[in-house]
């Protein structure tokens, strides 16, 4: 089952987020979104970037508002929605994103421009502008429209993905909490190079092997490479989470 993690601000795009929430689960996906932290205790900005870098699509809903920014952790004074968006960059999930059309009629109150939040609607157009200059967008006017969209954006989103990346955004993140003081023995025997291994973030060493491989397309080659190692329980994790 593919985990896909739905973005979007509130009150604005409720009835979007539904209609993009029932298609998904018709086809059979694992959906994640706000709905899911109603009642949790975990601060929501760190279970939700949590969630991103764990699934395997990010799906964007970006209309007229910036949207929450949260006070704690957050020296970057973003939103949400726009921390989520990049967070999914990171993890190098793919990310489809879709705008509300400049032609769709939108209520007053949720245009940041009108209400004059966010800088008077400044923050929202720039992120706006930035992602349809550094990613493919579509466009939208009603719920059925981009559900419609959204149904054909992520097969095509999944057939890419399959190609390239052999196993699920979860199974890079068990990966990466598992390997541990491991990551050593796992950069020698792929020959990693020591330039390449002095980029790795100290504490994420296993994300900087996973992350040279794929870039390398080499992911495929990690579960043998675990066994020969000793780390079996590894290598089984990965193959099974290829079964979901």
């Amino acid at each position: 089952m593919t985990k896909i993690y739905v973005s979007a601000t509130y009150a604005d795009l409720k009835d979007y987020r539904a209609a993009v929430y029932a298609i998904l689960r018709k086809l059979g996906h694992d959906v994640k979104s706000m709905e899911d932290y109603v009642a949790m205790d975990v601060y929501p900005l760190h279970k939700c970037l949590a969630d991103v870098a764990a699934c395997d699509l990010y799906i964007g809903l970006v209309g007229w508002r910036y949207g929450y920014i949260p006070d704690r952790d957050n020296p970057e004074n973003k939103s949400i929605t726009e921390l989520e968006y990049r967070r999914a960059g990171v993890a190098k999930l793919p990310r489809l994103m879709f705008l509300v059309d400049k032609s769709a009629s939108w209520p007053d109150e949720y245009k940041d421009e009108i209400t004059g939040d966010n800088e008077g609607g400044k923050r929202i157009a720039a992120l706006r502008a930035e992602i349809e200059r550094e990613q493919i967008v579509s466009h939208f006017t009603t719920p059925e429209q981009l559900a419609g969209l959204v149904s054909v954006a992520v097969q095509q989103g999944l057939k890419n993905r399959r190609a390239d990346k052999p196993f699920p955004g979860s199974a890079k993140v068990d990966f990466c909490d598992n390997l541990g003081d491991d990551w050593v023995r796992l950069a020698d025997y792929f020959e990693i190079p020591l330039r390449d291994q002095r980029r790795f973030r100290q504490g994420e060493e296993g994300r900087g092997i996973w992350e040279w491989l794929e870039n390398r397309r080499r992911l495929r080659e990690l579960p043998q490479a675990l066994i020969d190692k000793g780390l079996r329980e590894l290598a089984d994790g990965l193959n099974e989470s290829q079964k979901g």
